[in-house]
Parts: structure tokens; sequence; C-alpha cells
């Protein structure tokens, strides 16, 4: 009878792997040195110390040329899927859990390489992965979750939940963009859509200083301009003798690290003066006063007593010895009379830094005038135009 019942049960074992060539129980996992050569293949091994479910029934299996292994059998998850699969049926669901995450795997670049926890680029044809630098705001592949280096295969996380080393602090919601102050590192670019940049995703977990946080990761380009006006009133100096007098400057400081390569810059400005005294407008990138500015126009006494202005430029570097090229101004007095100015030069500035804009106005004559200005500042990021 007892012969009987054990061949009864084992009747589900021998239908899907055939009869087993020994069945070993004990506690802890299976000694490796039980499974080392073809004719170990088919053991089985079963724990009775009670393990979680899913993790006590292991096969002894031939997992490579001359690479035997136990397999554990049922784990339900972590093991890859290897060969070619179809998820399509209605049926299915795919979930990444908690900290689950999707993966490609591509190789490291030779020079530079990758490094764990941050982000990564593709460079070189066929291409390869290499650590994001500061220059790189779009364009960015995904996290390094492991296989980091210069050589070997990078695992680059493109979806789900993986940790990524921060150059700052954090706060649990906010988007994440690549940090523009240490290659690779990821960035809290706060709660609100930060604009022209690759969003990473968002930060799962609140951090005081800079250090690993959870991300949760989903790569997409955000839209490509932002445009910050200022409007203020100012009354201008009292005039003493022409044009000699101090300025009056509506000022706005534009972030560090807001630019990137290939932005478009463009101010325009506007000043009506309610007295009859000429004066003159400027505008100014990264100046303190209307040295080095660019005129864009009289503004002349008369009915209308206002002028207007545009410059653009085009940001061929980024950081300490950033430029701004090609700056083109042109300005108009309000009753487009000849007073207009058309002038190009070229800006070297610190991009790490706040930039001051100025909308610089100079009272040229007379007393007790009131100058009413505005200034306008856009970005427009060159991959979206």
């Amino acid at each position: 009878m007892k012969i009987l019942i054990g061949f009864l049960l084992s009747l589900p074992l021998m239908a899907q792997f055939g009869a087993a060539k020994s069945v070993i129980n004990g506690t802890g996992a299976p000694n490796a040195a039980q499974c080392t050569n073809i004719n170990n293949v088919g053991k089985v091994y079963a724990r009775k110390d009670g393990a979680a479910a899913n993790s006590t029934f292991y096969v002894c299996s031939n997992t490579a040329a001359s690479t035997y292994a136990w397999e554990l059998l049922g784990s339900g998850g972590g093991a890859d899927v290897t060969a070619s699969n179809d998820f399509s049926g209605s049926g299915n669901k795919f979930g990444l859990g908690t900290t689950g995450y999707l993966d490609i795997t591509i190789a490291n670049a030779s020079v530079t390489g990758t490094t764990a926890n941050r982000l990564a680029i593709l460079t070189g044809a066929p291409s390869t992965a290499v650590v994001a630098g500061t220059s790189n705001t779009s364009g960015i592949i995904g996290i390094v979750s492991t296989g980091a280096g210069t050589t070997g295969n990078a695992r680059i996380v493109v979806r789900g939940n993986v940790q990524c080393d921060f150059d700052a602090a954090t706060t649990a919601g906010n988007y994440v963009i690549a940090s523009t102050t240490t290659g690779g590192k990821c960035a809290d670019a706060g709660s609100s859509v930060p604009a022209g940049k690759s969003i990473i995703g968002r930060v799962k977990e609140t951090i005081g200083a800079a250090g690993l946080a959870y991300v949760v990761v989903g790569i997409q380009e955000a839209p490509g301009s932002s445009t910050t006006s200022v409007q203020v009133a100012r009354t201008a100096y009292d005039g003493t003798g022409g044009c000699g007098d101090p300025f009056t400057n509506i000022t706005y400081n534009l972030p560090a690290n807001t630019l990137a390569v290939g932005d478009m810059l463009r101010v325009s400005a506007q000043w009506y003066n309610s007295g009859s005294a000429a004066s003159r407008g400027f505008i100014s990138i990264g100046g303190t006063d209307y040295t080095g500015s660019i005129p864009m126009g009289t503004t002349g006494g008369g009915t209308p007593a206002g002028a207007d202005g545009t410059v653009l430029g085009y940001v061929s570097a980024i950081g300490a010895s950033g430029a701004i090229k090609n700056i083109i101004g042109k300005g108009v007095r309000g009753d487009n009379s000849a007073n207009t100015y058309a002038i190009t030069q070229s800006v070297t500035i610190d991009t790490t830094t706040a930039i001051a804009i100025l909308a610089a106005h100079r009272n040229c004559s007379g007393g007790g005038n009131t100058v009413t200005a505005s200034l306008s500042v856009e970005i427009i990021r060159a991959a979206n135009l």
C-alpha cells in the first residue's frame, strides 16, 4: 500500500519532467556539488525548512555548454525572459511592482563608459552607452542599473522604479531632469513641468542632500519653449545736462543653468516717456548697465513718445565660459522715425550663474519724466522649433 501511494504521488512530477533520477530534500538551497555533470541532470531537490512560496523546488539542469546548475522552479520573478515571447494576449498583464523595472542592454563605450545609478546617452556608430555630460539636457536613454564600466554591457532602465544619483536634495513627486552641475547625475526640477529638457521621470522620495533616491522612470521630451515677462514702472533721474545721466534699469535674472547649447534667447523691451525730453533705451545681456549693450531707440518727446526693440542670440556654448553668438538687435522709435538700430555682437558669459538681462533707460535731458517700461525674455529650444 505504501509503495502504491508513493507511486501515485510521483505521477505529477513524472508527467512534467519524466522519472526523476533522485529526489533530495534538506534545509536551505541545494548543494552545488550535487549538480556538476550530465549524470546529475534531472535530480530534484525540495526544501523542508518552511521557506516562502515558490522558493522550495529545484531541478539540476544543463544551463549551458558543459555547465550545470540548480534551477529554482516556479519562482515567479527575477529571472530574465531570454527567448522571443509574445505577450499580446488580451488577458496578459505585465507588472513591474514597487521596485521592478524594464531595462535594455547596450555595450559600454570603451572610453569614459557608464556609471551605476547615473544617466546614459548613446555615442558613436554603432552606438555604445556613455555617462551623460552636463550639457546633455536631452537625448537621455535611461539610468544605468548594473554592468557599468568601460567593458561589457550596461543594463539601462527605461521604465519602472530604479535609484538615481542626485546632485542635491529632492522632494517626493517632483520632476527629474539631467543635472547640469555633475555629469550623469539626476536633478530635482521642481513641481512644474520643466521646459525644453528630457524629463527622466518623477522622484519617489525626499532626501535632504545629494545622494541616491528612487525614481519612477518614464523618459519624455518636454515642450521646448518658455517665456518669462517682467513689467515695472520707473521714474527717471532728473536731467542736468544732456545724456550723461545715470540709467534706470529693469533687470530680470535668468536662473543659473537654464540655457542649453542650441537655444535661441530672445529679449524684447518697450519704453514710454511721459515728458518731452529725449531719452534712449538699451538692452543688455549679462551686463550691469548700458556699457556693451545694444541701443534700441530714442524715446523722443511728442506723440507717441516711445520706443521698442528686440535682440536675438544663439547659445553656442554653456558653462563657466559659455557663449551667446550672433546677437542681432533692432530697435525703433515709436513714431517709426529714423532712430533704428541693427547691431551684431557676441557675448562670453557664465551660464552656471544667474544671468542679468537689462532693459536700460537713459534720460538725456529735462526732469521729472516718468518712464514706463516692460521686459520679456524667451528661450526657444532649438530641438523643438
